[in-house]
Formats: C-alpha cells, sequence, structure tokens
C-alpha cells in the first residue's frame, strides 16, 4: 500500500482541509425550554439574545425566560434527555431530526425537523400554569 499515490494523496490533504477549516468537527445540538409571556415586564433572559430577533419575527409574546436547557451531540442517537419536568429524545442528523417531547407517561409532541445552524426551530407553544406558553428552542452549535 504506497502513500504516495495521487488519490491517497488528494484524499489525505482533503481530510486535512476540512479538519482545519472545522468541517469535520462535531455539531451538537442545544435545547432550550423558555417560557413566553404577553407581558413586557418579564423581559427577555440573556441567555436568549441569540434568537431574539426569530422569536419575535414569529411569535407575538414580548417576554422570553430561558427555564431550561441540554445539549447533546449529533447526530442524536436516541438518550433520554431531562430538561425541566419533560423527556425529550432525538434521533437522527440535523436535516432530519426526530424529536419526541413528553410530560410524565404522556408524549405531547412528535415531530421531524431540519435544525440548520443560524436557524433555530422554535417547537411547543403549551399552555403553562402561570400563563403564557411552554417553547422548546432547538439550535445546531459547534
Amino acid at each position: 500500500m504506497r502513500l504516495q499515490s495521487p488519490v491517497r494523496l488528494l484524499a489525505l490533504a482533503l481530510i486535512l482541509l476540512l479538519t482545519a477549516s472545522g468541517q469535520l468537527a462535531a455539531d451538537t445540538l442545544r435545547i432550550r425550554m423558555i417560557r413566553a409571556t404577553p407581558e413586557a415586564a418579564d423581559g427577555v433572559a440573556p441567555g436568549l439574545q441569540d434568537v431574539l430577533p426569530v422569536l419575535r419575527r414569529t411569535l407575538a409574546f414580548k417576554s422570553y425566560q430561558l427555564d431550561g436547557e441540554a445539549t447533546l451531540p449529533l447526530p442524536a442517537n436516541g438518550e433520554l434527555l431531562r430538561v425541566g419536568v419533560y423527556q425529550i429524545i432525538c434521533e437522527g442528523i440535523a436535516d432530519r431530526l426526530t424529536v419526541q417531547i413528553s410530560h410524565g407517561n404522556k408524549r405531547i409532541l412528535r415531530t421531524v425537523a431540519t435544525v440548520r445552524r443560524d436557524q433555530p426551530v422554535i417547537l411547543g407553544g403549551f399552555p403553562v400554569r402561570t400563563g403564557g406558553a411552554r417553547m422548546f428552542v432547538l439550535t445546531v452549535v459547534d
């Protein structure tokens, strides 16, 4: 096996180039559990500033609080995550991610989403006893 063949040298150069540019680095899925309310008095949690433009553009709420978060490596392998009182199971790659959210023994959401870097996915809208809505914001991070 000769390492000097042009095809092998080209493949090695491509791997080194992709590694240096970070394209082979593993992505991470970040899941944030938020509570959105119509009252502006609660403000916006500092941990949501990166997704605030999307939240304001798509939702009619004025206040967004971060109530919990979790991360997992992509591709997701079906591992159970606990975020607050919710259980979340994700499976697959970012382009075709199956997401299941349960509360206790009751599944409240199951969907397939495409999560891209700089394009958050907002799931949920479940009512919260204290008012407002519960949502989950999914983003891909390095």
